[in-house]
C-alpha cells in the first residue's frame, strides 16, 4: 500500500504550478449525492442543503468576478465518486478547490458551529471521527480499493499515510480555510470551531489548494432550522465569497465588485458587503411577506441563461433554438447580453444551462430578470412562495 501511495505523492507533485499563477479556476464541490444522503438530520438530508449553498456560491462568483471560471463537481442529485470529484478539478487545472458539507455529531445534540478542514495528520480523536465519516463514501463505489490504491478508511493505519501529502499546498489551505472561518463569525454571526486538519480523500487527491468546509450540525436542531433556509444557504455562501475575495488579493488579483442591482455612475470596485452584495435581507424578506398572494413569480419575471456579453448588436433572428428555446438579447447601457430561455423554475433554467454548455457555451450561467431588468438569482428565489 505505502509503495502505491508514494507512486501517486511524487505524479501529483509533479503536477504542482509555480505559486506565482493568479486563481483563474475554482472548483465547488458540493458533497453527497444520489443514493449517499451524507449526514441525515430530523427534517433535511445534507446532500440538498450542500447542493443549494453550492449553487448559491457558483452565481455569486460568477457574477462578481466574472474573470475566474467556475466548475461545479455536481448540479444536481447525483452520486459522484470522490475520485472522480477531485479529478474533475485536476483536469481544469483549477486553482482552488472548495467541498462543502455539513456536521453531524449523533448523541450530542447541544454540538454546533462551523468548521473549515485541510488536509494534515488527525490531531485529535474527534478530527479522526470526522475524516472516517466522510471517506466512508467510497465503499458505495465500484473498485473502491483500486482507485484508492487499497486504503481502508476504518483504520487508523491508512489514515496515517495522508502525512506524505499535507506540505503539497498546506500554507495556502490554512489561509484560505482561515479566511472561510473568520467570515463565517463575522458575515454569517456562526460560532466557527475553527481550522483544523484530517484526512479527508477528496482533498488528498486534488493537487491544488483545497478546503473541505462544514457549514454546521445538522444534528442540532436550531442549527439545521438555520442551514434548512434560504437565507442561512445565502449567508453560507456569501461568507465563502468573501473569503475567496480576501483570497484573490492574496495572489495580487483585485476583485471588482459586480453591481448587483442597475449599474450607476457610483458602482466601482469596493469591498463585498452583505449589505449590498446579494440584498439587504430585512427589505427582501418585507417584500416577499407583501408578494406572498401572488402565485409564482411575477408576470415579467423569470429565470434565463446569459451565455456573453458583447458591445455589438448580436442577430438572434439566425440563432437556432435549443430544447425549443429561443435566444433573445438584453441591452444593459450598450452592453447586449446573450442570453436563452425563459423559465419560471429554477430548476428548469439548471437544466437548459447544462445543455447549453453541451452545446458549446461552456460559460453559461443562470441569471434573473424582472421587466427586462437582470437581477440577482437570489432575488428571484427569495420571491419564490
Amino acid at each position: 500500500m505505502e509503495t502505491i501511495f508514494t507512486s501517486q505523492l511524487i505524479e501529483e507533485l509533479s503536477a504542482i504550478k509555480s505559486n506565482g499563477n493568479p486563481v483563474k479556476t475554482i472548483v465547488i464541490d458540493p458533497g453527497h449525492g444520489g443514493r449517499d444522503p451524507g449526514g441525515v438530520g430530523r427534517i433535511t438530508k445534507e446532500k440538498d442543503i450542500v447542493l443549494s449553498i453550492g449553487l448559491i456560491l457558483e452565481e455569486l462568483i460568477k457574477r462578481h468576478f466574472p474573470d475566474v471560471n467556475v466548475l461545479m463537481t455536481r448540479n444536481e442529485d447525483v452520486f459522484v465518486p470522490l475520485h472522480e470529484r477531485a479529478n474533475i478539478a485536476n483536469k481544469a487545472r483549477a486553482d482552488l478547490f472548495i467541498s462543502i458539507h455539513c456536521n453531524v455529531a449523533p448523541n450530542r445534540p447541544n454540538v454546533k458551529g462551523t468548521e473549515t478542514f485541510v488536509l494534515g495528520l488527525h490531531r485529535a480523536q474527534e478530527n479522526l471521527e470526522v475524516a472516517k465519516r466522510e471517506n466512508a463514501v467510497i465503499a458505495l463505489e465500484e473498485d473502491y480499493e483500486e482507485h484508492y490504491g487499497g486504503y481502508d478508511p476504518n483504520s487508523p493505519v491508512g489514515h496515517i499515510i495522508f502525512s506524505a501529502y499535507q506540505n503539497a499546498y498546506l500554507g495556502h489551505s490554512i489561509r484560505f480555510a482561515s479566511l472561510v472561518e473568520q467570515e463565517f463569525e463575522n458575515t454569517a454571526r456562526r460560532h466557527s470551531r475553527g481550522v483544523k486538519q484530517a484526512g479527508f480523500l477528496v482533498l488528498r487527491q486534488a493537487t491544488m489548494p483545497s478546503v473541505l468546509v462544514e457549514a454546521g450540525f445538522l444534528s442540532n436542531a436550531e442549527e439545521e432550522k438555520y442551514l434548512a433556509s434560504l437565507e442561512g444557504q445565502r449567508d453560507i455562501a456569501l461568507s465563502i465569497l468573501r473569503a475567496v475575495q480576501q483570497y484573490l488579493r492574496d495572489w495580487g488579483y483585485e476583485p471588482t465588485a459586480v453591481p448587483v442591482a442597475r449599474p450607476s455612475a457610483q458602482d466601482a470596485s469596493a469591498d463585498i458587503h452583505p449589505d449590498d452584495l446579494v440584498e439587504n435581507i430585512e427589505e427582501t424578506e418585507s417584500s416577499v411577506k407583501e408578494e406572498r398572494s401572488r402565485p409564482a413569480l411575477v408576470k415579467d419575471a423569470f429565470y434565463s441563461v446569459q451565455l456573453l456579453s458583447s458591445s455589438s448588436e448580436i442577430d438572434t433572428e439566425a440563432m437556432d433554438p435549443i430544447n425549443n428555446h429561443s435566444f433573445f438579447t438584453l441591452n444593459e447601457d450598450g452592453i447586449y447580453r446573450l442570453a436563452n430561455g425563459n423559465f419560471s423554475r429554477y430548476e428548469d433554467a439548471i437544466s437548459q444551462r447544462e445543455a447549453l454548455r453541451e452545446s458549446g457555451y461552456g460559460d453559461a450561467f443562470i441569471i434573473g430578470i424582472i421587466d427586462n431588468i437582470r437581477v440577482p438569482v437570489s432575488e428571484m428565489l427569495s420571491s419564490q412562495p
